[in-house]
């Protein structure tokens, strides 16, 4: 006999609390987690490739070590109004477990890139969680393969179906548009980037995943010609002054080795990559690079 919703969420609770202090891990982020997984099995089991998977949320599925995102980018190649619709009824009426969710009203994201919404999660008959939700419109080809992969269990309970597997936006197309916003400036002032989680991203890809050289060399320097970039750096180097003193933040809040979190003893100050080579070829093999002599 199935037990109740507010019995549920005790246990699930309980599990979860567990899980954080055995690991060492925040519990508001082990509970945002697992929210997000049971939502992301919901919309893949009942349209396994009307979506595909990004941002840190993608990561953090093919690397379980990689950052953890607290809010999910989906892409869809339908119209976007339609989509949050039909995720909208998705979420609400695909009863899959005891969780309950409800997509709110859509707003615009900056530059015509999509819509925003916020999704509520509620068990027990009371709100558990609330999380962002972008989704983006294809606005292009792909270059990379598309993957499918489990969606990693936290914990073991008869209370919740297996997760889902996801399709992943491809691993090439990632690193390309990773390395090209390293490299883009901002404003009037030409502002370099501060998106230092980037990096550990890149770096963590570069240790644990393989890397097709061909396709992402096509990727680099197709989204360097939609973001208007001069060229890139014939090898991985500082986008700007600022990251010698604030990237041992983002480093130590990572699960990059200590040898990793000193810019200048790492030899990021210099060409970077020396630790971890494989990231380097994508560069020098692009068509359009400055010279690092």
């Amino acid at each position: 006999m199935s037990r109740s919703p507010q019995a549920v969420r005790a246990s699930i609770t309980d599990r979860l609390n567990r899980h954080a202090t055995d690991h060492g891990q925040n519990i508001a982020l082990v509970r945002r987690r697992f929210v997000i997984a049971r939502f992301l099995t919901r919309v893949f089991d009942t349209d396994p490739d009307g979506w595909i998977l990004k941002g840190g949320i993608g990561m953090m599925v093919r690397l379980p070590q990689a950052r953890y995102s607290k809010d999910i980018d989906l892409l869809t190649a339908t119209d976007l109004a339609d989509s949050v619709d039909e995720l909208r009824h998705t979420v609400r009426d695909h009863h899959l477990d005891h969780f309950r969710f409800e997509v709110g009203p859509a707003t615009e994201l900056s530059h015509d890139k999509g819509v925003t919404v916020t999704v509520t999660a509620s068990l027990g008959g009371k709100t558990y969680d609330s999380f962002s939700l972008d989704v983006v419109g294809a606005r292009r080809t792909l270059v990379g393969e598309i993957e499918r992969r489990p969606i990693p269990r936290m914990v073991d309970t008869d209370d919740f179906p297996p997760e889902t597997n996801v399709p992943l936006y491809p691993l090439a197309d990632q690193i390309a548009d990773k390395i090209c916003a390293l490299y883009e400036v901002h404003g009037a002032s030409g502002a370099a980037s501060g998106r230092f989680r980037y990096l550990v991203d890149l770096l963590l890809i570069s240790m644990f995943l393989p890397i097709d050289l061909t396709s992402t060399v096509d990727g680099v320097e197709r989204e360097r010609r939609v973001r208007a970039l001069r060229a890139l750096p014939a090898t991985v180097v500082s986008p700007g002054p600022a990251w010698a003193t604030q990237w041992a933040k983002a480093a130590r809040n990572s699960p990059l080795t200590a040898d990793l979190h000193d810019f200048e003893r790492a030899g990021y100050g210099r060409p970077l990559l020396r630790p971890h080579p494989r990231l380097a070829p994508i560069l020098s093999a692009d068509s359009t690079v400055e010279s690092s002599a």
